[in-house]
């Protein structure tokens, strides 16, 4: 484990597990915003509520954009 690594959370380093096994030879990111929402009434306490993930493959290469975010949002 990289010291960057140590700054991450259980649950980025969940994601980031998932979507090596899931993509691999991917290029991705992946962004915790949980910060920005922390005083939001809804929200769960913890520091990973909320993340942006952009991943890029060739799994997604002869997909529609709406079929690319089908494809993500349904194999998470």
């Amino acid at each position: 484990m990289t010291s960057f690594d140590m700054n991450k959370g259980k649950i980025e380093l969940l994601i980031e597990e998932i979507i090596k096994k899931k993509f691999p030879n991917s290029n991705f990111l992946i962004e915790n915003i949980s910060v920005k929402h922390k005083k939001h009434t809804q929200n769960i306490s913890g520091d990973e509520t909320h993340f942006i993930i952009s991943i890029e493959s060739n799994k997604f290469f002869k997909l529609s954009r709406l079929e690319r975010e089908k494809f993500e949002l349904g194999n998470f």
